[in-house]
């Protein structure tokens, strides 16, 4: 099991591969359809290069690049969701062994801002390492105040299916390694979706979550609005290619909408 979140005294991150324009429907169900490498638009943020792998303008969407301090003194990343002004959800297991934690806005062409998490809530039936744990790997940062950006919805008015494309979004390294601050997105088509989980296998078309895309959106259209449906926790591959599956918390579970309600009041849903 391949946690999508890396860790070293450096800068380590991965994201995902590209971003391009997404036109998915409303219900996200074409089982013709292949997955694009782009979903900059669902943000109403445009491609920052041309053909390109960046969405511009990170700093006006709902997803945060979070900063990781350790008990040793290293530095990890992870990604996660504005779901009310001072609240960001994301994969609990991005804290295993933390000392403080931060979110970044911007990218490496504007300046950074920086806001500190004041709380870290974790799931409490969380489990590093257990795979029934896994289905609860999410958490909610409080941060010390708010930071001023757009917020996601919660889905809750549909449930997807196997074979729809949705949109994920992640902070951190491109295809050839090389790390930025910048924000990428792309599409997957789910390969199995349950009460607790949903699981995308890539196949090649479209894109892949990998290292450090750990507690990143996928995300999915309701009634023409865009709204989160469930966060990045763990791969299979070490590689991230062909033949990975990926593990999205379903975040319409019970587990996860009690958690939500408890730790995240003021949260929408749609």
């Amino acid at each position: 099991m391949r946690h999508l979140y890396i860790l070293t005294i450096f800068l380590t991150l991965t994201c995902l591969s590209a971003c391009t324009n997404s036109d998915s429907d409303d219900d996200n169900n074409n089982s013709s359809a292949q997955p694009d490498n782009n979903s900059c638009d669902v943000l109403g943020l445009s491609n920052k290069i041309v053909g390109g792998t960046s969405c511009a303008n990170p700093e006006r969407s709902a997803i945060v690049r979070i900063v990781i301090e350790t008990n040793s003194n290293n530095i990890g990343y992870c990604t996660g969701t504005m779901i009310t002004s001072n609240k960001v959800i994301t994969a609990a297991h991005c804290f295993d062994d933390v000392t403080s934690a931060s979110i970044q806005i911007g990218d490496n062409s504007n300046s950074l801002r920086t806001i500190y998490a004041s709380t870290v809530y974790i799931h409490p039936d969380y489990s590093n390492g257990n795979d029934s744990g896994d289905l609860t790997d999410i958490a909610i940062m409080e941060l010390d105040s708010n930071a001023g950006l757009p917020v996601l919805p919660i889905l809750l008015g549909k449930d997807l299916e196997d074979g729809d494309i949705v949109s994920v979004f992640g902070y951190g390294q491109d295809d050839s390694g090389d790390i930025s601050s910048t924000l990428k997105s792309g599409e997957m088509k789910l390969s199995d979706v349950s009460s607790n989980s949903v699981q995308a296998l890539y196949e090649g078309p479209g894109s892949n979550v990998c290292f450090g895309d750990s507690g990143g959106p996928m995300l999915a259209t309701h009634n023409g609005q865009i709204a989160l449906y469930a966060t990045t926790s763990f791969g299979t591959r070490n590689d991230c290619k062909p033949g990975d599956l990926t593990t999205f918390v379903k975040l319409q579970s019970e587990d996860a909408l009690e958690f939500i309600n408890r730790n995240a009041a003021g949260a929408l849903f749609q």
